[in-house]
């Protein structure tokens, strides 16, 4: 599909691709590092004995409440990858470029491979340095729901009734955290989507790069107002919340009918482009 290839050419000439994935991998890198001065300082105590060793379930970005880094994933993924695509037709409006694509490609087409490059490569980014984060950690501290003979247990082997997915960190803590990565990267590129899908109705460029947090912060009142909070999408970015996978189902269709109803309102102004 050649709407797909030129998107394809776009996106890679694009810096803010390059700006983006450098910033998602130096946050991942910066908690690693984090973690390994934090974990060596408490490897030996006064005797020398070592003292407690988490696993890298219980240590990567998402779950680590010690290295107060998850609270930045949640605001600062979704601006970044947001940033990458989600812009693409106010460009081509706003620099004239659509005039010129529309004898060679077909408008409706290249929206569509825009829409599907937009979710594709914020959920792809998102998922790598989350992942390349919890591997390395588990190359490091290991993986698994144990502790060493001379270590405490650094978490509670229970089932915690209502938080998400939590029987399955019990039982297989490795495929729990891939589930929550996939999670968070999912909504991730449902926000990217989002954005793109207003970005048909918005005039300002700095608007267009602070709408996804303008969103989060939407949805969190009017969940907070309803008392909806297991749709907020705050509390669905954090693995230790309340909220079970009806609610994540939910959140997901919300967030895609919104966008693909906004994408086909836009296309109905645009009739004479199709």
């Amino acid at each position: 599909m050649k709407e797909l290839k030129y998107n394809l050419q776009v996106l890679f000439k694009r810096k803010e691709l390059y700006l983006s994935t450098i910033i998602l991998f130096l946050i991942s890198g910066i908690q690693i590092y984090l973690v390994i001065q934090r974990n060596l300082q408490l490897t030996y105590n006064s005797n020398n004995i070592i003292e407690n060793t988490k696993t890298a379930e219980y240590l990567y970005i998402l779950y680590n409440n010690d290295i107060l880094l998850n609270s930045l994933v949640i605001l600062a993924f979704p601006i970044l990858v947001s940033t990458i695509f989600s812009d693409s037709f106010w460009v081509e409006k706003h620099n004239n470029i659509s005039v010129f694509l529309c004898p060679r490609l077909n408008y409706k087409k290249n929206v569509y491979s825009q829409m599907f490059i937009t979710f594709f490569v914020s959920f792809l980014l998102v998922f790598l340095s989350l992942m390349v984060n919890y591997l390395v950690l588990r190359y490091i501290f290991g993986s698994g729901n144990f502790g060493d003979q001379q270590a405490s247990l650094p978490f509670l082997l229970k089932s915690i009734p209502g938080f998400f997915l939590d029987s399955i960190r019990l039982q297989n803590p490795a495929l729990f955290t891939v589930l929550c990565i996939t999670h968070v990267s999912v909504l991730c590129g449902l926000i990217s989507l989002l954005c793109y899908s207003i970005s048909f109705f918005i005039k300002n460029k700095i608007i267009l790069f602070a709408q996804s947090i303008i969103f989060i912060i939407f949805m969190e009142i009017i969940c907070t107002v309803l008392n909806i909070g297991s749709l907020s999408i705050i509390k669905q970015m954090q693995v230790m919340s309340v909220y079970s996978m009806i609610h994540v189902v939910i959140l997901y269709l919300f967030l895609l009918a919104v966008s693909i109803i906004s994408i086909q309102y836009s296309l109905s102004k645009r009739r004479y482009l199709l």
